[in-house]
Formats: structure tokens, C-alpha cells, sequence
């Protein structure tokens, strides 16, 4: 037998200690009347006093104290096996990383919005699985489906603009790959949630969403930047801008969002459409829309416990307490008629 709150067992030794303060009172008292006289002059003054019904009510109450502090200390007793399912969403993350993200339409730029959006999902997150996959015209697996939120930042962190050699913004095979990586994955439902900007897609999307619909992927996507267009700064090797990208007229590139593409691939596979294009974040009502969706059991862990036993000294505890005022303390007193004086 085990005691879930046995750093309280200081309570029996205190609730031991009043049946000998109890005994020593009741030797201290029985003293005092002998002060006063014999045990016969003392029954006559106090007539109604019962030394054996006032024991049993006192040793009943001192018992059902006692029973209630063991009950306190929560004994355990008996094992008990249980299973528990893990329950959780499994959500891969589309990071746009092509040059196009580095425009400052929203400052600092769009990149920097796209991981704030991605970094309070992060906060949302209540024991779901998370990979993040970064594209541009490739797209490859930053970080693999997992629940350590650390990695999953360090990763995140190390994502830059440009870092895919191949240039454009291939969604296609954005979703190729987010399929490979659900394929052993046992979901119900898979979600992937694409942050892009829109500009120059490649490859065939539509036909990517809907084959990616067939096999219950999700795709929630949100545009980050604005329609009104921003230049497409240049950057040296050591962080400083040299200047704005420009075509083969000299002129400078304006970068606009397309959501048009991002909205029909959402569509196709029953997400939903977002624009962060201002200072509010918009993962927030993304995280809730995938929460309604029933989660799936990725996990299930057998383990015993010892059962719960305090009912069962809290209960004789209770009776005996009723019991002991059952008992009346003192004589009921029979007056015999003497006639008057």
C-alpha cells in the first residue's frame, strides 16, 4: 500500500497524541476530586456524570478522526491498467523563399511577416506534430514532422531568402513533396499551410490540388504582401542593398501578390484563403479552422496506476462520528417523590 500524500503522516502522530493528553487530563481531574472528597460524596454532587459512556464517546470520536486523517493521507492500494491515445494534428508548413519575399511592402519585409505569422502558430500549438518545408522553384524538407517547438525554431531560423538556388515559385512541387512526406504518416486528415507572396508560379498547381485533394491533404494558404507592388531590393553577400532587381529594359521590377492562385488552390482542397498584408496576424484564425477537424490517435501508451482507497476509511470514519453522538455523556437522572418537606 502506497500513500499519495504521505508527506502528511505528521497528522496521525498529532491525532495519536490527544488520547494521551485526553488520559492525562483524565487522571489530572480524577486527582482534583479526590481534593474535595470521597468517590461517594463526589457521585452524589455530580450525579449525572458516566466515566464508561463518556470513554466510548471520546474513543469513538479519537477513531473517527484518526480514519479521517488516513483518508487524508489518500492510501493506494491495488493496480490498475490503463491505455491513453495521443491525440494531435499533423501540419506541414509552406515557406516561400524566393526572392520575390524579399520585398518591403510590409516591413520589415515579406519574409520577416511570414515567419511572425508561422512563429504564433507556434504558440498556438497544443501538442500537435509540425514540419516545416522551405520552396522556391524546388522545395525541400527544413525540418521533418515533429513536436520539439525548439528544433522546429532552430530550423525555422536558419531559413533565408535565396536560399534555394533555383529560382520561381514551383507550388506543385511544394504539394509533391508534402505528400511524400504524409505518406507514412497514419492521418485522417493532413494540412498544409502555404505562406507565399504568389508571384511566378511554375508547374501545374491546379492539377497538384486536386490530386492532393484525392488523398485528404488540407492546403490553407495566405498571401503575405500587398496589390500595390513593391521593388525587389538586391542584396550584397554581407547584408547591404546594392540596388533594385530590374528586366531586360532597365526597368525596376515591381513585385505584386497574386492571390488569385493561392485562393483557387485553397478551394480545390476545401482550405481557406488568407491575406496578411497589414499588421494583424492571421494564423490565429488558420490554428482554429484546423482544430475543428477531429484529431487522430498518433500514439498509444499502456500504463498502470494503484488505485484510490481513501472511500474506504472516509466512510467508518463518518459512521463512527454519528455513532459517538449516538452516546450520551451522562446518566439520565429518575427523581423519586419523597413527598414535600
Amino acid at each position: 500500500m502506497k500513500f499519495f500524500n504521505a508527506h502528511l503522516w505528521f497528522l496521525v502522530l498529532i491525532v495519536m497524541c490527544i488520547p494521551v493528553v485526553y488520559f492525562l487530563g483524565y487522571k489530572l481531574r480524577n486527582r482534583r476530586k479526590r481534593l474535595f472528597g470521597s468517590s461517594v460524596a463526589m457521585d452524589r454532587l455530580v450525579p449525572h456524570y458516566d466515566s464508561i459512556r463518556r470513554f466510548w464517546h471520546v474513543g469513538l470520536m479519537m477513531m473517527s478522526l484518526l480514519l479521517l486523517t488516513v483518508a487524508a493521507l489518500r492510501p493506494l492500494y491495488g493496480l490498475v491498467f490503463d491505455r491513453m491515445e495521443r491525440k494531435s494534428q499533423q501540419i506541414l508548413i509552406g515557406l516561400d523563399v524566393s526572392l520575390s519575399m524579399s520585398a518591403q511592402d510590409i516591413l520589415p519585409s515579406r519574409f520577416s511577416k511570414a515567419k511572425q505569422e508561422i512563429l504564433q502558430l507556434m504558440d498556438l500549438l497544443r501538442g500537435d506534430t509540425v514540419g516545416l518545408l522551405t520552396f522556391s522553384g524546388e522545395a525541400i524538407v527544413q525540418c521533418p514532422l515533429t513536436m520539439d517547438m525548439a528544433a522546429f525554431k532552430m530550423f525555422l531560423d536558419d531559413a533565408s531568402v535565396g536560399m534555394i538556388r533555383r529560382p520561381g515559385t514551383n507550388l506543385e512541387r511544394l504539394i509533391e513533396e508534402s505528400l511524400a512526406r504524409f505518406q507514412t504518416k497514419k492521418s485522417s486528415k493532413m494540412f498544409l499551410i502555404v505562406l507565399s507572396d504568389g508571384e511566378a508560379f511554375e508547374g501545374d498547381s491546379l492539377k497538384a490540388a486536386k490530386r492532393a485533394a484525392k488523398k485528404g491533404l488540407i492546403i490553407y494558404t495566405i498571401a503575405v504582401g500587398t496589390q500595390t507592388g513593391e521593388p525587389l531590393p538586391l542584396m550584397t553577400s554581407d547584408g547591404q542593398m546594392q540596388g533594385y532587381k530590374k528586366d531586360k529594359q532597365d526597368q525596376i521590377v515591381l513585385s505584386k501578390v497574386n492571390s488569385d492562385m493561392l485562393r483557387e488552390v485553397a478551394d480545390i482542397t476545401g482550405g481557406t484563403f488568407y491575406s496578411s498584408n497589414g499588421v494583424d496576424l492571421v494564423m490565429r484564425n488558420v490554428y482554429d479552422d484546423i482544430s475543428r477537424f477531429d484529431q487522430k490517435a498518433v500514439a498509444t501508451q499502456s500504463f498502470s496506476r494503484y488505485k484510490e482507497q481513501y472511500q474506504i476509511p472516509l466512510g467508518f470514519a463518518l459512521f463512527l462520528f454519528v455513532l459517538s453522538n449516538l452516546i450520551p455523556v451522562s446518566k439520565r437522572l429518575s427523581h423519586e417523590w419523597k413527598g414535600r418537606i
